[in-house]
């Protein structure tokens, strides 16, 4: 226990002492304090974190996916040990098989996960864990402190990206950021939004403030290689308004709305006059819409020869449960097909009973925030017609009268402070010139496109508020962006 204490205050003390007196972690006219001391704040909201998920949900024990990826980071840690050729087969996915994993991780449930096209692919938090793991000796507040690291650097690149595109002083901008409920508490965990911010951040950076070209090189290819690696979504998001910008630069270019309304309807037109693009987003969309709002329900999908099945809880006595854990068809019974490997849907079929044992693959329990979505139904007219139903529960949700832990009251408050914040800024803004109002369209752009996707396929209120983190810290610098603010609050007065 003294090692483990040791370790953690002496990692701490480094990154601490790093972010102080390393010049390549400043930012420029700003105090040199100023990122330590924000590191620290991260870390007490990481403490809190591991404390929310060890003592009030896990019973001492560090439980859900943070639980999972810290226990399974440690088995593919471990392999190395063993055989450090499949370790780093495992850890590059190069020489990556069945066999491999069979042999290797066998015991882990999210390694797999994204094969069968379920939710959460979290195979690259994994081997980011299983590396931190050769220095932490298994102490989770290691893992805390890097994790911290990744998400203070994020927001320090926005704050570089957007402190003299404000009218307010920066440092309201880096500590709003700091403070944001879903960022604080999300941003400082041991799952993948730390990560995310990261990649957002250098994302940003490199293509907003000017410098020489192999730093904004290096800095884009780290970001793309985070955000394909963790949040493709968010990544896809990002390029669409990165190319908006560009196109609201050559079309209609001093009429950056008129350009956006374009832009969209070209996209649109796109997809109407292209029925291969069209059928596989709808496609694409609709299958995971169907496995979230499966895994949002509670269930069971269970392994026979090609097959895997999935259940309700309201279908579980049309099984028999074996002594090992799985199950066999007792009843005739309509049940969700899917054959393994294929990115076809599940799709309801009859069975009667036959004997043959099915291997249950993943129980869950359902979600104490589930909410009822329209389902799409691979049909692109409703996924049009989804999109305002998307975009509110994306945007405002969760409600007061919504199911859900205590955790959703500090995402009320997030919600009502930052859209108040907005309207706000939109009552008494300021008046911006054409290069202005065409980086707002584009963050405009990237937050409704984002907030959209995720409302789409998410129907668990708990998930949308980790999955807008980016949408939100947008709408904050919008927010920030378009104010009117008195002479005496601009720049660096507080």
């Amino acid at each position: 226990m003294t090692s483990l204490i040791f370790i953690g205050f002496f990692w701490l003390a480094v990154i601490f002492l790093c972010l102080r007196y390393v010049r390549l972690f400043s930012i420029s006219q700003l105090s040199p304090w100023l990122l330590p001391f924000g590191f620290l704040v991260k870390v007490i909201a990481g403490v809190l974190f591991i404390y929310v998920y060890t003592e009030l949900y896990g019973d001492g024990q560090l439980t859900q996916d943070a639980g999972e990826f810290m226990r399974e980071s440690k088995m593919l840690h471990d392999v190395f040990f063993t055989s450090p050729a499949a370790y780093f087969s495992l850890l590059t996915g190069i020489g990556e098989s069945a066999d491999l994993v069979n042999e290797f991780l066998a015991g882990t449930n999210h390694w797999s996960a994204s094969d069968v096209a379920l939710v959460n692919d979290s195979k690259n938090i994994l081997r980011v864990h299983s590396i931190i793991h050769f220095i932490s000796l298994n102490n989770e507040f290691v893992h805390v402190l890097f994790m911290c690291l990744f998400s203070v650097l994020g927001l320090r690149d926005l704050t570089i990206a957007f402190k003299d595109r404000i009218r307010l002083s920066p440092y309201i901008l880096f500590i709003g950021l700091l403070l944001l409920p879903s960022v604080f508490f999300w941003g400082s965990s041991i799952l993948k939004e730390p990560l995310l911010i990261a990649g957002a951040g250098l994302f940003t950076r490199a293509l907003l403030v000017p410098g020489k070209w192999w730093k904004r090189g290096l800095r884009l290819l780290l970001a793309l290689a985070l955000l394909t690696a963790f949040k493709p979504y968010v990544f896809l998001c990002l390029l669409l308004a990165a190319v908006y910008y560009v196109f609201s630069r050559l079309v209609l270019r001093h009429h950056p709305w008129y350009s956006l309304l374009l832009f969209t309807g070209l996209g649109f037109g796109f997809l109407v006059a292209v029925p291969i693009a069209r059928d596989k987003l709808t496609s694409s969309i609709s299958r995971k819409q169907l496995d979230f709002d499966n895994v949002g329900k509670g269930g069971m999908y269970a392994l026979n020869d090609s097959c895997m099945y999935y259940l309700t809880d309201q279908q579980f006595d049309k099984v028999r449960f074996l002594e090992d854990g799985n199950v066999v068809l007792a009843y005739p019974a309509v049940l969700s097909q899917k054959i393994i490997g294929s990115k076809e849907p599940f799709k309801p079929v009859k069975l009667k009973p036959d004997g043959k044992k099915w291997l249950v693959y993943y129980q869950l329990s359902g979600s104490d925030s589930y909410i009822h979505i329209t389902m799409i139904n691979n049909s692109f007219r409703q996924l049009i017609f989804n999109i305002p139903e998307a975009f509110v529960n994306a945007l405002l949700r969760p409600f007061p009268g919504d199911s859900g832990s205590w955790l959703k009251y500090p995402a009320i408050l997030e919600v009502f402070s930052c859209i108040s914040g907005l309207l706000l800024a939109l009552i008494f803004r300021r008046k911006l010139h054409t290069g202005e109002r065409r980086l707002l369209a584009a963050m405009v752009l990237f937050a409704v496109a984002l907030l959209v996707i995720i409302g789409w396929i998410t129907p668990v209120t708990g998930a949308i508020v980790r999955y807008r983190i980016p949408a939100y810290i947008a709408i904050f610098i919008i927010t920030l962006f378009i104010i009117k603010v008195p002479e005496k609050w601009k720049r660096t007065n507080l």
